[in-house]
């Protein structure tokens, strides 16, 4: 983990939003103000006091998401005939586990944590003789081992009892003090977050989490890569702090423009990627249930002494209808969208 820390550089974020709405590329500059942001009862807080970008599944990832799929089989298959579980440490989990799910979610939380927070600290390279390993949830039930792999267990374990994917994320911090990594599991019940942590025995809401920092987090299906809206030490931005923004950025989403059988429905224009990043995460944060698993997408333009301009664009999609279906849903909930065609273009030319 501190291999993959290290990667990701602290930075701030600007905190300051000057939106254009861009109703076509050349005139971008003249764009109104977009309408203000509209916010959903069920809108989910960001982690530990970050700004997140969220992107889709890439990379091996250590196979995270084929070793969780791996457990959930063998733990489906041993619950439905315990006589024929060919793991005898499955058997024993499941025997522990078997009234768990009837429980409340906090409860399953609490005593998820519990149990396998009984299971001792070994470092990857007392296991697997190397600095860095991810185990899988089976491995951890033979070896037990170091704080990512309690929590990627525990993600397993509660995706088993009936959590589903979307409430679960497997988070690597860094301690706000030193910079020193940790993981953690985050759980998602009621609007609010809750971490489980193998250095603590109680399950905490998030707020009580103050000495760290997220820095990446993932489940099965979706990465987020975070800053921190409140660094520890506060400083004046320097170039070095804009270069380890964009190697961020770019690690979680793409940065083209649309392909020749693509649309995508743009929501504003910009200065910076920081305000575009901004504005995206107001939306998916009021509109997750409209938006799903649908990624950002911003095409920048190089416009010369002019600076550059970010379009933030959400795709891909393959018709003008489905494009314009979402433009539409997005229109009726106060916000300024625009339909771009393949190639870039503004939708109605290109269709």
């Amino acid at each position: 983990m501190r291999q993959l820390l290290r990667s990701f550089a602290a930075v701030r974020v600007a905190m300051f939003v000057a939106m254009f709405v861009a109703i076509a590329v050349a005139g971008a500059w003249s764009a109104s103000p977009a309408a203000a942001v509209v916010h959903s009862a069920g809108a989910r807080p960001f982690l530990l006091e970050t700004v997140e970008f969220r992107g889709m599944p890439s990379g091996g990832w250590y196979d995270f998401p084929d070793k969780v799929a791996e457990a959930l089989d063998l733990l489906s298959r041993c619950a439905g005939s315990p006589e024929r579980c060919p793991n005898r440490e499955v058997s024993e989990l499941l025997a522990e586990t078997a009234t768990l799910s009837r429980r409340e979610p906090y409860q399953i939380l609490a005593a998820v944590n519990g149990l396998v927070n009984r299971s001792p600290y070994r470092s990857d390279l007392e296991n697997f003789h190397t600095d860095e390993y991810w185990a899988s949830p089976l491995e951890f039930l033979t070896f037990s081992g170091d704080c990512e792999d309690f929590a990627i267990f525990k993600y397993a374990l509660l995706r088993h009892l009936g959590l589903p994917a979307e409430s679960l994320r497997v988070v690597l911090l860094r301690r706000k003090s030193d910079g020193v990594g940790h993981a953690v599991l985050a759980a998602y019940l009621d609007d609010k977050v809750y971490i489980l942590d193998s250095a603590n025995p109680q399950v905490r809401p998030q707020s009580e989490v103050t000495s760290y920092t997220a820095v990446f987090s993932f489940n099965e299906t979706s990465r987020w890569a975070h800053i921190a809206t409140r660094p520890a030490v506060r400083r004046a931005a320097a170039p070095a702090d804009s270069d380890s923004f964009l190697r961020l950025y770019h690690a979680v989403f793409s940065s083209t423009a649309p392909g020749p059988n693509e649309y995508r429905v743009q929501l504003g224009a910009f200065r910076s990627l920081e305000n575009a990043n901004r504005l995206w995460q107001e939306v998916w944060r009021g509109q997750w249930g409209l938006l799903g698993q649908m990624e950002p997408r911003i095409h920048s333009l190089d416009l010369g002494e002019r600076g550059a301009l970010h379009l933030l664009q959400i795709g891909a999609m393959a018709s003008a209808r489905q494009a314009e279906a979402l433009c539409t849903a997005l229109s009726r909930r106060g916000l300024d969208c625009l339909v771009i065609g393949p190639g870039g273009q503004d939708g109605a030319a290109a269709s």
